[in-house]
């Protein structure tokens, strides 16, 4: 059985790898780990990396049931309070505003539900476009439409550009205020209903509109406009067949202030666990990287929508967890977005079919249907496994350096300002018990907290009261481990 000895290089609250402790107390931590014959895994506060601009999820369908869900404080606690989410993702949907369907203010109500538990202030909102007025669609309700060409068969670039601008201010006007947003969520989509735009790239995709310069006209269309949201995209399906770099590189990225991607595919796919792609993020470790470098240092990276497509299973804690790591280690992102906190279902049957939504909302309407008479929701487990990250990782905090060499363990750890605490998230998605056996010797006077998901057992957010990280805590397989380190104030 292989162990873990995670040795801390520095004294928190004082920057540099190299202070607080001599070369012989290191050299002792590698005498130490020979002595077990463990592995050891070392973070490294002096490599600072990326800052976290959010963490969360998406609420962009089913607006209404959550509004009128007699239980929907609940529900409203559960994915603010409960998660304290950093980051939220709604759709544009003033298309089917009517007074028969207020859904703005039903985004308003899911808005001021979040202000009220989290404080404004420490949420940001990301809007996408996701429906665009027919009058702006070249065949619409069919299949794979394209933005309308003009009399002079020119594309209406400018009118859609002014669109974006029109419906962007009445959600400020309806009190709500995005703080990024996506011209158009997934271009590259077949858009099977025919209610939005494709947007294509160069020469290849002549036979759609032009996502630059879509992305420009919309630009120019927002300069004037008060408290202008980030513009972030391309916001593609997935980085396979090299989709993202196709589209980021046919577009201006001066005029991004964020580029955003999906991973709906992408990886190798002969690195596949059983042939699914969402138990298998280590298979993305290497587009996640060329994306990195395609963007560069220029801008932050977004991770803006993921989800199974599969169903919701106790595993899914594990494999939320494994991308949202490899998201921040090897894509550089500054945030991450699962597809949706929350998700509606109309009957058990749906439910057990459906891998969306961290808490499957049922409907409101029909409680004697309910899976639990007395709540109409199931909070699952990919709720536990992003709760690792949004409870315990906040904007403003950095992603530092760690160092393993164990095999199906990702590992990330995030700093706070100050350099007080330290978040260090375990990742076990091998079905192999690991074991983790102290933490390196480190100066000033600590507190230490062990939070585990343990999937097997469906043990979901344990704090494990007598666990020791400077002795052994055991890593399960396919589960989560946060350990939490504050100093102590003197």
């Amino acid at each position: 059985m292989n162990r873990i000895i995670l040795v801390a290089l520095i004294v928190i609250g004082v920057s540099g790898c190299s202070k607080g402790h001599s070369a012989e107390e290191f050299v002792d931590s590698q005498v130490s780990a020979k002595e077990y014959d463990v592995s050891v895994v070392q973070l490294k506060p002096s490599e600072k990396y990326q800052r976290v601009d959010g963490i969360g999820g998406g609420v962009a369908n089913y607006e209404r049931w959550y509004c009128e869900h007699p239980n929907r404080e609940e529900i409203f606690d559960l994915i603010f309070k409960d998660l304290e989410v950093s980051m939220l993702r709604i759709g544009n949907w003033y298309e089917k505003n009517s007074s028969a369907n207020p859904i703005l203010a039903q985004q308003k109500v899911i808005m001021d539900a979040a202000g009220r538990r989290l404080g404004r202030d420490n949420f940001s909102v990301m809007m996408s476009n996701w429906l665009v007025t027919p009058e702006l669609i070249d065949n619409p309700g069919v299949g794979k439409a394209t933005l309308k060409k003009n009399e002079k068969g020119e594309y209406m670039y400018s009118e859609f550009g002014e669109w974006c601008r029109n419906t962007l201010e009445a959600y400020q006007t309806a009190g709500i205020t995005p703080d990024y947003l996506s011209m158009m969520n997934e271009p590259d989509g077949n858009n099977s209903g025919g209610d939005k735009i494709c947007l294509g790239y160069g020469a290849y995709h002549s036979e759609k509109a032009n996502y630059g310069k879509a992305l420009e006209a919309t630009y120019n269309a927002l300069k004037n406009v008060t408290d202008r949201p980030k513009l972030i995209g391309p916001e593609v399906l997935g980085i396979g067949y090299n989709t993202f770099r196709n589209y980021y590189n046919d577009l201006n990225p001066d005029l991004l202030d964020v580029a955003a991607f999906h991973c709906y595919h992408g990886g190798n796919t002969s690195d596949y666990k059983e042939n699914d792609r969402y138990s298998s993020a280590h298979a993305f470790i290497s587009e996640f990287r060329n994306l990195a470098r395609i963007v560069g240092d220029s801008k932050p990276v977004m991770m803006t929508e993921n989800c199974s497509y599969h169903p919701s299973v106790p595993e899914d804690a594990v494999n939320i967890a494994h991308f949202i790591s490899n998201s921040f280690c090897y894509a550089n992102a500054t945030a991450y977005l699962h597809w949706a906190l929350l998700w509606g279902y109309d009957s058990k049957e749906a439910m057990k079919e459906g891998g969306d939504g961290c808490i499957a909302v049922e409907s409101p309407w029909k409680s004697s249907q309910w899976t639990d008479s007395r709540k109409g929701y199931v909070v699952r487990s990919e709720f536990y496994g992003l709760k690792h990250f949004t409870k315990h990782v906040k904007p403003g905090w950095r992603r530092i350096g760690t160092e393993c060499s164990l095999d199906e363990v990702e590992i990330v750890a995030f700093q706070a300002p100050g350099e007080k605490q330290i978040a260090v998230i375990l990742i076990n998605f091998s079905e192999q018990e690991q074991k983790m056996i102290r933490l390196g010797d480190m100066n000033g006077t600590y507190t230490t907290t062990v939070i585990q998901t343990d999937t097997q057992k469906e043990s979901w957010y344990q704090v494990l009261e007598k666990a020791d990280p400077f002795a052994e805590i055991s890593l399960p397989e396919m589960s989560v481990t946060t350990v939490i380190i504050k100093l102590k104030a003197n």
